[in-house]
């Protein structure tokens, strides 16, 4: 028989199925600048995390801004960093809870890993996210679509989430990283995984690439990533709901659980 906590937490679970985005994002705005340099977009996954601060450091010295591709369990752990990145003048974007390949999970554990991101994101920094980028740049049109009904997209750079320059600075080390910094042309889209790292190596050689080329071109946040702004979550948004819902919107780990579990039962009484 179900406890009354069980049912409890089953009728949220099918409240976060139908539910869409938490906050209503603004559209926001662009950069427009008279600078005709060429454009380069760089870009940072997986943080933030314990050197994200020397590349915020190294960004500020060039005027560059850049997008960080934010993990919500990372941001979880330093809510402060978030502001700082935001204060500094760049763009947050989401890049799921966990880090998992969303195209091997079930539709709502998918939606799971980015709207409590997206939750997390807009509670601690006051701003919306609007775009995403998938793990491993695993995605699918039903993906894009479902990221889409929570306000995230990426259409109006790379519809794939992906990018044009790959430095693998998670895998090699100076040399190599250097090397496909060196292979930058204008308008592309470069990837690292700055302050994640261990080492310095990563970013030594960004630095070195932005002492070469740094005034050949100007850096942006990617378009359709200006976050918008609000003030104050709207009544009927999942963070302003009753206790049990904030708990799971704050706590996917939960929901993943309710999810499996859900699972298991129909896969149980379908066997009786």
């Amino acid at each position: 028989m179900f406890t009354h906590q069980t049912i409890r937490l089953l009728a949220v679970w099918l409240f976060v199925a139908m539910s869409t985005s938490p906050f209503q994002s603004n559209s926001g705005t662009e950069p427009v600048t008279d600078d005709d340099r060429p454009v380069v977009y760089l870009t940072f996954d997986n943080g933030p995390g314990p050197r994200t601060p020397e590349f915020l450091d190294v960004l500020d010295q060039w005027d560059a801004k850049a997008t960080f591709f934010v993990i919500g369990g990372n941001a979880r752990n330093s809510p402060e960093m978030l502001d700082e990145i935001v204060s500094r003048g760049h763009a947050l974007g989401n890049h799921t809870w966990t880090h998992r390949d969303l195209t091997e999970l079930r539709p709502l554990e998918a939606l799971t890993e980015l709207q409590a991101t997206n939750v997390l994101v807009a509670e601690t920094v006051g701003r919306t996210m609007r775009c995403w980028r998938p793990p491993f740049g695993e995605t699918s049109d039903d993906l894009i679509e479902m990221a889409a009904t929570i306000g995230l997209g990426n259409e109006s750079w790379i519809p794939s989430g992906r990018w044009d320059v790959d430095t693998l600075d998670w895998k090699f080390g100076y040399e190599f990283v250097l090397s496909r910094l060196e292979s930058i042309e204008p308008d592309d889209v470069v990837l690292m995984h700055g302050g994640m790292n261990p080492d310095p190596e990563g970013l030594a050689a960004l630095m070195t690439w932005l002492e070469a080329n740094g005034d050949d071109y100007r850096f942006e946040t990617l378009p359709g990533c200006t976050p918008g702004t609000i003030a104050s979550p709207p009544p009927d948004s999942l963070a302003a709901a009753d206790p049990a819902t904030r708990y799971i919107t704050t706590n996917p780990n939960l929901w993943f659980d309710i999810q499996r579990g859900s699972a298991y039962l129909s896969a149980f009484g379908a066997l009786r």
